[in-house]
């Protein structure tokens, strides 16, 4: 996977999380949106070169089918979706 598709990935993961953001009036999350552990693998799957990084994205309820279109808009291909999960 190329920098711009790791980086875009990110992206596509903190759009997701902004879906369901709370309201303005409270303060924004001091805690990372991946854990480190996923951090952590797509920094190696970008040391090793890879061309592609699989992904499991959850989304708030209602969330999946806007989560869906930012993830093609970036480029990525939906493999799986399921619309009363999330």
């Amino acid at each position: 996977m190329t920098r711009r598709s790791i980086a875009a990935s990110l992206v596509l993961l903190l759009s997701s999380a902004l879906v369901a953001a709370p309201p303005s009036g409270n303060p924004p999350r001091s805690r990372p949106r991946l854990f480190k552990d996923s951090r952590q693998s797509l920094a190696i799957a970008r040391a090793q070169g890879r061309k592609e990084v699989s992904l499991l994205i959850a989304a708030k309820p209602a969330g999946a089918s806007e989560v869906a279109r930012e993830a093609a808009r970036l480029g990525g291909d939906v493999r799986y979706r399921e619309d009363e999960v999330g």
